[in-house]
């Protein structure tokens, strides 16, 4: 337990130092902003007449379905480019 503490805290310790650095991402490589992204293309494309009162099961599924792919495609980039620095 106490080796992977200490390493999650080298980890942060590495991270702040590099954001410190460096700072934040451009918006053209911030996972966040990618997600962001997705998902305003996402939600133009479900439901792009409807209003926001509007409550239909159909399209909360497609939209969490959409939701977990692009959390998905977006941890594959990140894990990819983490996995090859």
């Amino acid at each position: 337990m106490l080796p992977s503490v200490l390493a999650g805290c080298g980890a942060l310790a590495i991270a702040l130092a590099i954001d410190r650095w460096w700072g934040e991402p451009g918006l053209r490589l911030h996972p966040v902003v990618w997600i962001g992204n997705y998902l305003n293309w996402a939600a133009a494309r479900l439901r792009p007449d409807a209003s926001p009162d509007v409550r239909d099961l159909t399209s909360f599924w497609l939209a969490a379905a959409y939701w977990w792919a692009g959390a998905a495609l977006v941890l594959i980039v990140t894990g990819a480019v983490q996995w090859a620095a």
